[in-house]
């Protein structure tokens, strides 16, 4: 299944599309995608202790989640925080949110959701 449209609609409303955004700046431009993922982690810490959210990317993705994906896919410390990364990564986050369950209709529109 081609999951862009999915990956769309879930960016579109969590950062406007934004592959930069961080919580409360979903208009932010500083280039994620020239961190290392060890480096974006640190960011969220300290992102998180102002603002009360960790949450970054396109998929703003809370800093628990994201140490959660990139040890589960084996994701090196040094791998940027690149959009093609964060696309993998949410199509991770959907996985285990059951999308091949609801792909082949194991689960409804309404579980998935």
């Amino acid at each position: 299944m081609n999951t862009k449209p999915l990956l769309d609609l879930i960016g579109q409303l969590e950062s406007g599309g934004n592959y930069n955004a961080k919580y409360s700046q979903g208009n932010a431009t500083e280039d994620l995608s020239q961190f290392t993922v060890r480096e974006i982690l640190r960011k969220q810490y300290r992102w998180g202790r102002m603002t009360g959210s960790s949450a970054f990317g396109k998929y703003q993705f809370i800093r628990k989640t994201l140490s959660s994906l990139l040890d589960d896919l084996d994701i090196p410390d040094n791998a940027r925080f690149t959009p093609q990364l964060q696309d993998e990564l949410a199509e991770e986050l959907l996985e285990r949110r059951g999308l091949s369950r609801w792909i082949s209709g194991r689960v409804s529109d309404e579980w998935f959701m």
